[in-house]
């Protein structure tokens, strides 16, 4: 016994010994070294090196209460007021990411735009994280006409509204979770020769049109009460979107028109030919005299397949030869599809009601032609 507790000792011992050795041979001076303590750890600037927006870093100028003259990344520390007959902040170089950093850019009576160029040159401009709102123009505006080369601005979880122009204008580049709301003009307006992604953005009760787009994409957006046309785009694609309230609910050209719900529209899509409309649903909550579900004008070479058209007085119109018109859906509509000669249109079909079903067999629509227009 004794034997034994010697031996567990001895080996206690012995690990003490071993640790307690380790920790003298790892361990450090316990005076530390002379002179001022340094910092180990790097300064915001070195991590994310940003400059302020104020009147020392971005003195504005005649026309302007700030304005950047430097490429690099700037943020706002608190409000922006702008007087009669300045912009907010103007960028007159490229290469710039402004941060409103939860901020507002407001404007009072007789103010310019709230973002602006200063300069013939600017391009690749981000803007992001804030407000801008009762401007006496345009909220941001960075329009200069360049054909032979892109402009790619870029918008970010951006509010502007009741502003006395348009909400955003630029030629082109991208906007995402932005919301355009009671501007006079367009909410958001892109007029260029190169591609624009507009995604996931809300345009509601502008004066003239919600979104309106040269070409490119305008994906998962959703548009309301804008007087004019809720979504146009030229040669490009419009999907996943929902339009409410407007004289013409999407308008295109060459474009894909894809998966949007548009109601309560006069005309709820608009196209002209080698467009694709296709399972969209637009509809009505009372059948108006004279509205149109969808309406194909000027060139042939469309497609128009796979739409739910309800409460319109014409459910399709095609005016222009050389176009498809197949497996499209029409209940109560005043007349299914108004087209001229030369179309190919699959058979207009009314389908049969089937019975009760509680099982595994049933139903049928009396036909089997996989390209009929269905009335029901």
């Amino acid at each position: 016994m004794n034997r034994i507790f010697t031996r567990r000792a001895i080996g206690t011992f012995a690990t003490l010994a071993i640790v307690s050795s380790a920790g003298m041979l790892v361990a450090g001076p316990l005076t530390p070294p002379g002179g001022p303590v340094a910092s180990t750890y790097k300064t915001l600037s070195e991590v994310e090196p940003r400059i302020a927006i104020n009147a020392a870093n971005t003195p504005g100028d005649s026309d302007s209460v700030f304005r950047i003259s430097q490429p690099g990344s700037y943020y706002l520390t608190g409000n922006v007021t702008v007087p009669s007959a300045k912009h907010g902040i103007e960028i007159s170089v490229p290469g710039v990411t402004l941060d409103l950093n939860g901020f507002s850019i407001q404007g009072q009576a007789g103010s310019k735009s709230g973002v602006s160029h200063g300069g013939s040159a600017v391009s690749r401009i981000r803007v992001m994280n804030g407000m801008i709102e009762n401007m006496g123009d345009d909220g941001l505006y960075f329009a200069i006409f360049n054909p032979t080369a892109a402009q790619n601005i870029a918008i970010e979880r951006l509010i502007i509204r009741r502003c006395d122009g348009k909400g955003a204008y630029f030629n082109d580049g991208t906007a995402r979770d932005c919301q355009f709301m009671e501007n006079t003009g367009t909410g958001l307006y892109c007029l260029a020769w190169f591609d624009s992604i507009v995604e996931g953005c809300t345009a509601t009760g502008n004066g003239d049109s919600g979104i309106w787009i040269s070409r490119g994409t305008v994906r998962g957006c959703s548009v309301k009460d804008n007087p004019n046309t809720g979504i146009t785009n030229y040669q490009g694609v419009v999907e996943h979107s929902a339009v409410f309230g407007s004289t013409t609910g999407i308008s295109g050209e060459a474009t894909l028109v894809s998966d949007c719900s548009v109601t309560d529209c006069t005309t709820g899509i608009r196209v002209a030919g080698k467009s694709v409309v296709r399972n969209n649903a637009v509809s009505a909550f009372a059948l108006t005299p004279g509205s149109v579900g969808i309406r194909v004008d000027l060139e042939s070479g469309g497609r128009v397949e796979g739409n739910n058209i309800m409460r319109h007085a014409l459910g399709i119109v095609c005016s222009t030869p050389n176009n498809l018109l197949v497996g499209n859906s029409f209940t109560s509509c005043t007349n299914a599809i108004n087209a001229v000669a030369g179309n190919r249109v699959g058979a207009i079909l009314a389908g049969t009601y089937s019975p009760a079903i509680n099982g595994n067999s049933g139903g049928g629509l009396g036909f089997t032609d996989p390209n009929a227009n269905i009335l029901y």
